[in-house]
């Protein structure tokens, strides 16, 4: 128990010193879209997907970008 404790203490001490700005953006719920929000939110933004497939890196990472806009 107190190697866990002490590992917790450092990687909260590690995050809070070096990854302020990540942290910055921390929610304090799990973000959660169906595949069927996500598929839509990319064709409104002009992106061609399959809504029966599986994405591709490319809308992922767009996805990733029109979820941080909102």
């Amino acid at each position: 128990m107190d190697i866990v404790s002490r590992l917790f203490v450092t990687m909260f001490d590690y995050l809070n010193k070096n990854c302020e700005k990540e942290l910055e953006a921390y929610l304090p719920e799990t973000l959660r879209l169906t595949f069927a929000e996500g598929v839509q939110m990319l064709k409104e933004a002009g992106v061609e997907v399959d809504p029966t497939g599986d994405l591709n890196t490319e809308a992922e990472r767009k996805l990733g970008q029109l979820v941080l806009e909102k």
